[in-house]
């Protein structure tokens, strides 16, 4: 690839705090449209949607995996939405698998987004599924023991 052909033209975020009467859905919709608002494309523009799955709420991350971004945020142009998962390096992965689509030439414009609202999930929960998130003991250790 050479250089200066695509850019992180936009970003979206919402404050980071307890909001408890926004959902899920609230926060995505609000921070991809601001993405989009500040790239200065048209929502239809968009022609694939990367979400990182966030793990820890299934449910969330059935409805991405399963295309709804597209259809939640009404992207016309939307060829392709996929999910994307590998753990700490979701999101760099997911960028990267923009990149390619766009050298690629399967898209011109492409959303990617990242949400997951740990203060919804009950602390039992977290610590249930961070204990089995299936890491490698050694990762976990304190150097030199």
């Amino acid at each position: 690839m050479s250089k200066g052909k695509i850019a992180i033209i936009g970003i979206g975020e919402v404050p980071t705090r307890n909001m408890p009467e926004r959902t899920h859905w609230d926060i995505i919709y609000d921070t991809c449209m601001e993405a989009v608002r500040d790239s200065g494309l048209n929502k239809n523009d968009i022609e694939g949607a990367i979400s990182v799955t966030p793990q820890a709420q299934p449910k969330i991350a059935a409805e991405l995996s399963f295309g709804k971004l597209p259809e939640e945020l009404g992207l016309k142009g939307c060829k392709d939405a996929v999910s994307v998962n590998a753990g700490g390096a979701s999101t760099s992965n997911a960028i990267r698998l923009a990149e390619q689509w766009i050298t690629s030439g399967i898209a011109k414009a492409v959303l990617v987004h990242h949400v997951t609202v740990h203060s919804t999930i009950p602390i039992p929960d977290l610590i249930n599924f961070f204990a089995r998130a299936g890491v490698d003991l050694q990762w976990e250790y304190p150097y030199g023991t």
